[in-house]
């Protein structure tokens, strides 16, 4: 009879080690719970993930638009800019929607007179892409800052922005550019042959 009561009192030590252990991994789960929400709630108020991703909308106001030509000299696009709109092309050479833009976006460049054209890449080597896409006339930022990034919401690619003097935001269309687009953009953009 004594080993069945040794077993018992050895299968009471083990349960009440496991209700132990159970009870502290639930503390600990509790807490570190109470962590990660306390974490998020002071987050959200430092970033607001819905509006960081959200492209430039209609009607703000930019900063100058900060970049490096080909040689690795500074560029500015600055505002005000006089009368002059600022038509820019946000692109990234290994974006097969921004290559298929491409023509589109030089018919424009050649169509704006009075305004200013510059293709601002986004991220990506410009090298073999260079020797297909040509820019024209207009101004090439061969390495956008990330500044410049963040503040005109150029997350993804290819985005057309047309920019007012003051250097207000006056239009932004996402995505690859169609025929039917292509000629709304050119009322838009008051463009001329």
């Amino acid at each position: 009879m004594d080993e069945y009561q040794n077993s018992g009192d050895l299968i009471g030590k083990k349960r009440t080690n496991l209700v132990i252990i159970l009870a502290s991994l639930g503390s600990l789960l509790a807490l570190s719970n109470w962590w990660v929400v306390r974490e998020n709630h002071r987050l959200r108020g430092e970033v607001d993930s819905l509006k960081s991703f959200q492209h430039t909308r209609v009607g703000v106001r930019l900063p100058p638009l900060m970049g490096k030509d080909l040689n690795g000299q500074d560029v500015s696009i600055t505002f005000p800019a006089g009368n002059q709109e600022t038509l820019v092309c946000a692109f990234s050479p290994s974006c097969g929607h921004c290559r298929n833009t491409w023509p589109a976006w030089l018919e424009l460049a050649r169509g704006c007179q009075g305004k200013r054209v510059a293709f601002a890449n986004v991220g990506g080597p410009l090298s073999e892409f260079l020797k297909k896409y040509q820019v024209g006339d207009g101004v090439l930022l061969a390495h956008l800052e990330p500044a410049s990034v963040l503040a005109y919401h150029f997350y993804e690619t290819p985005i057309t922005l047309l920019v007012a003097p003051d250097g207000t935001s006056k239009n932004v269309w996402t995505g690859e550019i169609s025929a039917a687009r292509l000629e709304e953009i050119k009322k838009d953009v008051g463009w001329r042959q």
